[in-house]
């Protein structure tokens, strides 16, 4: 019997991976907010959030150094990995010292900002000491993943992220300390996420044995390449760091702790969902660098409508079954205490409708060295989600937040992602839709429309009914579009052609 593709392993590994990583939330959130009230985990969210701003220190060059290396390889410049590996690691050791800087400033900066308890007050710092050691290690750490991703790699990824993500939503629900809560939650996360860097490192050297990272192969010219791409994915990255925090923050400064928590369990779950999406269609991410590089379009117009049906459909999957199942689930999974949170789930989930369904988009315009213009998209999207969320919290309070935040990444991300990558690969905005967004939306119509008959007609409130109810509208979400769209020959034709050399 003949190995299945590598790309079947990695779409399950990521699968997998995302699952876990949605059952975690899952688990740990709900017990966290009761055990710890809605005030002390609006802390452990702010923590995040302030001491999450550092990624921008990160300049890119994780992002650049996993597509570099997948340029090289499909070159044949299999000698330039050394190379970038070490002087990538070389720059990264320089972030992880700011970031340690960076951590004392927010020692101090934080309690003005935000509503400390007295009785909070060390408990608070001795955790933002460990996250902030736990981000400054992370980076010069994240050159094996790079790695990883570069290879192909996603089932190893995932062999270390799901143990790791297992253990990690164990030890939070049962080893935080009542005294000092926020601080174990600090110890857990530094010392699981320590052992998961260890572990790709160990990977990296296990599939490479040539692999080495050392001071000789550090070079100045390399640092300039890295810069060539990874100074606008540093913007891309500043982005996606910086835009989710802001919503908290604001929240946080004018409504109060409590308020983070329950826009927390509404962005989670559409979090999830774009997690999951992402990570089912970005293991095709490094074939669209090869086939620029190779200079095939053909395969570049595959990944842009193949993976659009795919991503749109998995888009509106998650829509329809947050729409229909999001208000039961929320309040089976809060225990009745969040019930407000379903409207933003669905403000948030609107505005990430058309930007989830363009992932595969993202990564063939990547492919295509168009990061300026994803660049200059990111910085777009961070000016109008300030603009907007300043602008509507005054008179609309948090769901003001949400509605500025879904606007300005259906625009950005979304829509005008999205006419660019069909002009780019040349494809015309009308075949795309009637080839891509209107047999989905057809067909997706129809479990959609199921689910919501069965909800209203049940009225699902235990897990157990949410759960049947779920599983019945996959099962026949999947047969409807699974085949009927697009069949077994084009589904394998998308994940064995145009693979990465060995």
């Amino acid at each position: 019997m003949s190995r299945p593709p590598r790309t079947i392993w990695n779409i399950a590994a990521n699968t997998t991976g995302t699952v876990v990583n949605m059952l975690s939330g899952l688990l740990v959130m709900p017990y966290l907010i009761r055990t710890l009230g809605s005030g002390t985990y609006g802390l452990w969210i702010l923590i995040g959030t302030m001491t999450g701003y550092f990624g921008v220190l990160d300049l890119g060059i994780s992002a650049a150094l996993g597509r570099l290396i997948a340029a090289h390889r499909a070159r044949g410049a299999h000698e330039n990995v050394n190379v970038l590996m070490s002087t990538a690691c070389a720059l990264l050791l320089v972030v992880c010292g700011l970031v340690c800087l960076a951590t004392c400033l927010v020692l101090v900066i934080f309690p003005r900002v935000f509503t400390v308890p007295p009785e909070r007050l060390w408990d608070v710092r001795f955790s933002i000491i460990l996250v902030g050691l736990n981000l400054a290690l992370t980076f010069p750490a994240s050159i094996f993943a790079g790695f990883l991703w570069s290879r192909e790699r996603f089932d190893l990824q995932n062999a270390v992220d799901v143990p790791a993500l297992t253990l990690r939503t164990v030890l939070s629900l049962t080893a935080v300390s009542a005294l000092m809560p926020l601080t174990s939650l600090g110890v857990i996360t530094f010392a699981v996420n320590t052992l998961g860097n260890v572990a790709r490192m160990l990977l990296c050297f296990r599939i490479d044995p040539g692999l080495r990272i050392a001071r000789q192969f550090v070079f100045r010219d390399r640092i300039r390449e890295i810069f060539a791409i990874g100074g606008w994915m540093s913007v891309i990255s500043w982005s996606r760091t910086l835009i989710p925090q802001i919503a908290p923050t604001l929240i946080g400064a004018r409504l109060g702790n409590a308020a983070v928590t329950t826009f927390t369990v509404g962005r989670q779950l559409v979090t999830y969902t774009n997690i999951f999406a992402n990570s089912a269609t970005q293991v095709m991410a490094p074939r669209a660098i090869v086939a620029f590089a190779t200079g095939s379009v053909a395969t570049q117009m595959q990944l842009l409508l193949d993976g659009g049906r795919f991503a749109y459909a998995l888009t509106l999957f998650f829509f329809g079954g947050l729409l229909c199942l999001g208000m039961p689930f929320i309040h089976w999974w809060q225990h009745g205490t969040q019930d407000s949170a379903y409207m933003l789930l669905l403000v948030l989930m609107a505005g990430e409708s058309l930007p989830m369904s363009q992932w595969l988009t993202y990564s063939v315009l990547l492919g295509a060295n168009r990061q300026r213009l994803l660049a200059l998209l990111a910085v777009v999207e961070g000016a109008l989600t300030l603009i907007l969320v300043m602008a509507l919290v005054r008179d609309l309070g948090i769901v003001g937040v949400c509605i500025g935040t879904a606007i300005a990444a259906f625009l950005t991300r979304g829509l005008f992602q999205w006419v660019y990558g069909c002009r780019l690969i040349g494809i015309s905005v009308a075949s795309y839709v009637r080839r891509v967004f209107l047999p989905v939306s057809a067909l997706a119509s129809l479990p959609i429309a199921a689910l919501f008959v069965a909800t209203v007609l049940l009225g699902p409130t235990t897990f157990v009914a949410i759960l049947l109810l779920g599983a019945a509208y996959a099962v026949l979400y999947a047969l409807v579009l699974g085949w009927a769209l697009l069949g077994y020959a084009r589904l394998r034709a998308l994940v064995v052609t145009a693979h990465l050399p060995g």
